[in-house]
Order: structure tokens, then sequence, then C-alpha cells
């Protein structure tokens, strides 16, 4: 399972993950995954404690210029419409709401893209 996980690939896929640090401290975590349509999206997950202090904004800012040296040029976001948090995250970002739709647990979410 390690070695799978160090190729930076699930089913074909490029992803990984980074630890956020704060003051040298790990605060949460961003990760990356590539979309089959050639898109990546960027998932931080900061804990509690350390929220509303802008590390997720530079977390996801951080995981998206990786993904440019990549050579991906458009990022994705799926966010339910109730997290009001993520959705301000989101447009601060610069992303932009394409649609609302259903997701595959039955979530109302907003869809989101950006140009990276």
């Amino acid at each position: 399972m390690i070695d799978a996980w160090n190729t930076c690939l699930y089913e074909g896929s490029y992803y990984e993950m980074f630890a956020v640090l704060s003051r040298g401290e790990i605060v949460g975590s961003v990760s990356l995954f590539a979309h089959g349509d050639g898109a990546v999206s960027a998932g931080p997950e900061i804990l509690a404690a350390h929220r509303k202090q802008g590390c997720g904004l530079q977390a996801v800012e951080s995981a998206l210029g990786i993904a440019r040296q990549k050579g991906y040029a458009r990022a994705v976001a799926q966010v339910r419409v109730t997290n009001a948090a993520s959705i301000a995250l989101h447009k601060k970002l610069g992303f932009t709401i394409m649609e609302k739709g259903i997701n595959k647990k039955g979530n109302e979410v907003y869809l989101f893209e950006k140009q990276i």
C-alpha cells in the first residue's frame, strides 16, 4: 500500500497529499486529485482550532500552484450548498459557481471552476 501511495497515482489518476503547517505545527492537510477531464481538485482539511486564520486559503493556493507546475490549467470543486465557509473560501480563491447539482450521496452542491 505504501508503494502504491508513493506513485501519486490511484487507478491511473494523479493524486497527492500535503501537510499544512502553521508556525512549524501541522494544522491540517490539502490533497490534489486529477479528474478524467484534465481538471484537478484541491481538498483542504484544517483542524478546528486553526480555522478562520487563512490556513485553508494559503494551502489551496499552494496546492493549485503545484498542480499548475504539473501542467493542469483548470481546477474544479464540489461544495455542499450548506457549507458557507467552503463557499466563501472558493469565492475568495477566484472560483466561479458553474451550476448547482446533486452529488453521489444525494446532497445539493455547487460545482465550482477556476483557471489556474
